[in-house]
């Protein structure tokens, strides 16, 4: 027991993978996930909702953005269509509230290493 990971990088792998038995999400996860084009290379940038859509890089390269999607839809989808238990955590209690400050709202209990 006492398998998991955390972070949005290390939960997407597992679920990916397969490895996640459950995915731990925070109900008040608000990130959206963009799939944008830089320089002719597709990548993936991750920022708050609240702030502005990603227009250039930091050495003044323009962003171009392909797709839009929220972080929350995005894993919860992923962990779906792997069939990978969702547990949404309240933010309400002092259990949901640290596990959004200390671990992003984002992690995944693990079937194995």
């Amino acid at each position: 027991g006492g398998l998991a990971a955390y972070g949005e990088a290390n939960v997407r792998a597992a679920l990916k993978s397969k490895k996640a038995s459950k995915l731990l999400i925070s109900e008040g996860l608000e990130w959206k996930r963009y799939h944008v084009k830089i320089r002719g290379e597709e990548k993936f940038i991750n920022k708050r909702a609240d702030e502005p859509a990603p227009k250039v890089t930091a050495d003044g390269e323009k962003i171009s953005i392909l797709a839009v999607h929220d972080l929350q839809d995005d894993l919860i989808e992923l962990a779906d269509s792997s069939g990978t238990e969702i547990v949404i955590i309240s933010t309400e209690r002092t259990e949901g509230a640290q596990f959004i400050q200390s671990f992003y709202g984002i992690g995944v209990f693990l079937r194995y290493k």
